[in-house]
């Protein structure tokens, strides 16, 4: 599924053939083929901050853009994310059984929206079990998992969660208090034992702090992304404006692909 440089209006990158370089990179870390699952885990460090519409973006980005659907499990607190994808809230599986065909993991999981979704009903409490019981059983049978925990405590469950993931996106307000503590979670996520890749999504949902990420981004070697204001992702709907566009581009390339951001 490669990209289609004709579709993308030359304009828009102004003079800069490297920028279009690097859109082609990310779109082909996103659709390359995979050997093992990549686990990607959304958090946020406060109700509203975004995790959510951003998590919902990127899953859309995946589903159009590979060939095989992903896996998402909605592990939050709130749901949101299920509820806007139409996956159903479930009991708890009691069936500890292995799976050992795709055709019998689907069985656990819910066909909508073009993606397999999983919503066991006890996330919010307890995430990783939930995780552990839901998502583990199933994932290998699948390129691509994308879970949204929502918010989560950095001290006390943000760290057993990054251990289930190989890449984790901690999303935040693009305010300065906000955007300094995402800054310290990514940093400690990334001096955890394993190779885990940790990016802050800056979501500057009110323009008014466009200052703030090169101020983070400058203090950090970890990948920070700004996600501009826009009117469709403010209304609850895909991205509308090129820039939010090409910085969910950038944001999946980067978490899919460990590509530079």
């Amino acid at each position: 599924m490669p990209l289609d440089r004709g579709a993308i209006p030359v304009a828009m990158f102004g003079s800069g053939a490297a920028l279009l370089t690097r859109f082609a990179a990310w779109d082909a870390a996103i659709t390359r083929p995979m050997s093992t699952v990549r686990r990607i885990g959304f958090v946020q460090l406060s109700a509203g901050a975004g995790a959510t519409t951003v998590a919902g973006e990127i899953v859309r980005l995946v589903a159009r853009r590979r060939a095989a659907p992903p896996l998402v499990a909605d592990l939050s607190p709130e749901g949101d994310l299920a509820r806007r994808l139409g996956i159903v809230e479930t009991s708890p599986r009691r069936d500890r059984r292995l799976f050992r065909t795709s055709g019998d993991a689907r069985q656990l999981l819910q066909m909508t929206s073009g993606v397999l979704g999983a919503r066991p009903s006890d996330a919010g409490a307890r995430p990783v079990a939930a995780w552990e019981r839901e998502v583990s059983p199933v994932m290998r049978f699948h390129d691509v998992v994308i879970a949204d925990f929502g918010p989560r405590d950095p001290d006390r469950e943000i760290g057993e969660i990054a251990g289930l993931c190989d890449a984790v996106c901690v999303v935040a307000p693009a305010r300065r208090e906000e955007a300094e503590l995402a800054r310290v979670v990514v940093e400690a996520i990334h001096a955890l034992p394993g190779s885990q890749r940790a990016v802050v999504a800056l979501v500057d949902a009110s323009r008014e702090s466009r200052r703030v990420p090169a101020v983070i981004a400058a203090q950090t070697e970890q990948p920070v992304i700004v996600v501009p204001h826009d009117t469709g992702l403010a209304g609850g709907e895909p991205a509308r404006s090129f820039r939010a566009r090409q910085a969910l581009l950038r944001l999946a390339g980067t978490l899919i692909g460990k590509v530079d951001a």
